[in-house]
């Protein structure tokens, strides 16, 4: 897709104004998200990279998320996905890579130096049938920061991180026949240390000082018993039938004892229900 002049103009005016208008909000962190190699040109690119160094916020993009885009990039620019977008000084430590599927151990090494994090979304590439399996070990070796991300609900559904945790290991340890990749404590991290150390008004870690966003679950569920290693029981067992008890959002209480305190649940519900058949309609 190439856009026309005015449309970039329009485009990358909106973006500064929506970043200006939120960024002192305490719970909103407007990022700059040019799509992918595909539906953005180097222009549009090169503007995101300025708007993320003079406002001093995140850039996201999808990156290698299948072969075919891989073959187009090569293609046009002669280079593949991560290479082409070091080459336009995309990857940076603001930078968050979705997916990146198709990538090369050059490639990885080329997000660790830069330390660019990856938002690895393995149930949304294995419900697309993408293919490709993202080399989380290679990125742990070269040091790469990788998150574990859901994709939209075109393409996961359920949007459970739990449940992307769990097929992120998995994944990995059938493509390589090796059931001691991705240990669970890897998974964990990816989960909540790994992003808290990388995005805005985020910690991961349940430390003095840290921001309280904190979640309990209730380990007497049967299909979360018998609890022999904790970590191990978190991402193999927990699943979206396991309750979460409490929810604590900067320290504000969202979910108490499974209730949802901010909203009225059955209303949001019947909404969502009316607006997707009206969408069907």
């Amino acid at each position: 897709m190439i856009l026309r002049n005015s449309q970039l103009v329009r485009i990358l005016r909106t973006t500064k104004k929506f970043i200006r208008d939120n960024k002192d909000k305490e719970f909103v962190h407007p990022h700059v998200a040019p799509h992918a190699v595909y539906t953005c040109d180097k222009e549009l690119f090169r503007k995101s990279r300025e708007i993320s160094e003079k406002h001093d916020v995140l850039i996201h993009t999808h990156a290698a998320e299948t072969r075919q885009e891989v073959i187009e990039c090569k293609k046009n620019t002669g280079k593949r996905v991560i290479e082409y977008l070091d080459s336009l000084d995309i990857l940076t430590d603001r930078s968050v890579l979705a997916h990146v599927a198709w990538i090369t151990r050059k490639e990885a090494k080329l997000i660790g130096e830069n330390n660019s994090m990856v938002s690895h979304c393995p149930t949304s590439n294995m419900k697309l049938a993408t293919g490709g399996v993202s080399p989380l070990p290679e990125l742990k070796e070269f040091g790469a920061p990788v998150s574990i991300g859901t994709d939209g609900v075109v393409s996961n559904n359920s949007l459970n991180l739990f449940e992307s945790g769990k097929v992120a290991t998995l994944l990995q340890k059938h493509s390589r026949w090796d059931a001691s990749l991705s240990p669970a404590q890897d998974v964990i991290d990816m989960l909540t240390r790994v992003p808290g150390e990388f995005l805005p008004g985020a910690d991961g870690r349940i430390v003095p000082g840290a921001t309280a966003d904190i979640i309990t679950i209730d380990l007497n569920q049967p299909g979360n018993r018998p609890v022999y290693n904790i970590v191990s029981n978190l991402v193999y067992s927990t699943s979206s039938h396991t309750p979460i008890c409490d929810s604590l959002i900067n320290g504000g209480i969202v979910v108490e004892d499974t209730e949802v305190k901010c909203l009225d649940e059955a209303e949001v519900i019947e909404k969502a229900s009316i607006a997707s058949q009206e969408l069907v309609e």
